[in-house]
């Protein structure tokens, strides 16, 4: 029996103890290499995965996991406090009992400074509605090699090369599916675009952004300002220093950020997509991923009215079967159904903000 136990206070609180450690750090240090909360890195250990490794054109390594469709019974309890939440998941088989058939194949991509690890429970939960999962170490994160980072984009260019690769494998089983959260949804909303000899049925992103120059500066700020990051790292790190910081991982990183912008790419997409959103997310607020694709009736934006940055992405209990639902009329019908996600059952503590 093997328990995840994911638990976040502050919105940003990887980075906030990050600045924290070291306060005269340079800022560009914590961004070109994020860092890794070492709760994520026990889950893959814990379930006795096959970890791989594939490498692109440059000669990047690329580490991932893959996970088999099976019945994990996987069981997991998602509560809320008055500024954080708490999931428990609770996975009963190590080897699980077989499903009928593979339904498709889905990629998981994760956020800034996290891994392949903590998509872990959804790659387990969706298994188990037949999807076989492929969990990706994004560039410079994980068992990745080192790689300039791309805040999407150049994680996305990764990906479209090893695509080909995994389905000469037979690795990938039709359909294909893409899921990101934060850095990883716009790493999946990029990458859509770039495949285009045999494009993903569909589309399910988490909290992206869609421009990183405007992005990045106010996950920082933000950041810094709530009220459980150390005050050490508030006092230091001051609107001159953020900004200095800034222009120096664009000069490190060779990317001017506002370059990195994904709106073009979902307005004109071909494939079914789906962004969910917190309402209270304030690191990258909802109605920033609001535009994306709002002409495009392929697009659905979905708000979450009780979530955040964070505990958006823990919602398993309550989105796993519509999304597996969704999928399996994307990867069918050609005008994207809607996803019918239906009432939140969680409930907000008294006098709280999401």
């Amino acid at each position: 029996m093997s328990w995840i136990v994911s638990h976040a206070r502050g919105p940003g609180l990887a980075l906030a103890c990050a600045l924290a450690a070291s306060s005269c750090a340079s800022l560009a240090d914590r961004i070109v290499n994020p860092p890794v909360s070492a709760a994520t890195l026990s889950a893959a250990d814990m379930l006795e995965l096959p970890r791989d490794e594939i490498r692109t054109v440059q000669g990047n390594r690329i580490s991932y996991y893959t996970v088999t469709p099976g019945d994990y019974a996987i069981k997991n309890r998602f509560s809320r406090q008055a500024d954080s939440f708490e999931l428990k998941v609770n996975i009963e088989r190590l080897q699980p009992a077989r499903v009928t058939a593979t339904r498709g194949t889905v990629i998981y991509l994760h956020g800034w400074g996290t891994d392949a690890s903590s998509l872990l429970p959804w790659s387990v939960a969706l298994s188990e509605s037949g999807y076989r999962g492929i969990v990706v170490d994004l560039r410079n994160h994980g068992h990745s090699d080192p790689a300039p980072l791309g805040f999407g984009l150049r994680e996305a260019q990764d990906l479209a090369q090893l695509i080909p690769q995994w389905r000469q494998q037979g690795l990938i089983q039709e359909p294909l599916f893409l899921f990101g959260h934060s850095m990883g949804a716009t790493t999946a909303l990029f990458l859509a675009d770039l495949i285009t000899a045999q494009p993903p049925a569909g589309v399910i992103a988490f909290a992206p952004y869609a421009n990183a120059g405007q992005a990045v500066p106010q996950f920082l700020e933000r950041t810094l300002q709530d009220r459980h990051t150390p005050a050490l790292a508030r006092w230091w790190y001051d609107p001159a220093r953020i900004q200095r910081g800034l222009v120096e991982t664009q000069q490190r990183l060779d990317l001017q950020l506002s370059s990195v912008d994904v709106s073009d790419a979902v307005a004109t997409t071909p494939v079914c997509t789906l962004i969910l959103h917190g309402a209270g997310d304030l690191l990258v607020p909802a109605a920033e991923s609001q535009p994306l694709g709002a002409a495009n009736p392929r697009v659905q934006h979905i708000s979450l009215p009780l979530d955040n940055h964070v505990s958006a992405i823990a919602r398993m209990g309550w989105l796993r079967d519509p999304l597996a639902s969704w999928m399996a009329a994307a990867a069918q019908d050609s005008d994207c159904a809607a996803l019918d996600a239906g009432p939140d059952p969680s409930q907000l503590p008294a006098n709280a903000a999401p």
